[in-house]
């Protein structure tokens, strides 16, 4: 499941929640549809979107990593016990 909204004043969008059904976990389906999801909000069907954020779990530990290892960083900010993570959309990697 995805939801994202974007913010028109600071060009953000947020991605709400990005989990594959349990059986389809592990099997590298959640990091195809995150970059997929990437080229897509790059595509400008939201406006101009130059961020990305997301919020994980830190012990969320295959989470935590695979935003990591495309680009995502610790804005510093926080959502209860979940880091927030962002983006800039030329700044994402392509995950192999």
């Amino acid at each position: 499941m995805l939801i994202a909204s974007h913010n028109l004043v600071s060009c953000a969008t947020f991605i709400f929640q990005t989990r594959p059904d349990r059986a389809f976990q592990g099997k590298g389906y959640g990091k195809g549809a995150l970059q997929e999801v990437l080229k897509y909000i790059a595509s400008k069907p939201f406006g101009s979107s130059k961020t990305v954020l997301i919020t994980c779990n830190p012990q969320n530990e295959v989470a935590y990593r695979l935003y990591r290892q495309i680009g995502f960083t610790e804005t510093g900010k926080s959502d209860d016990d979940e880091l927030e993570l962002g983006i800039t959309l030329a700044n994402a990697r392509p995950y192999h």
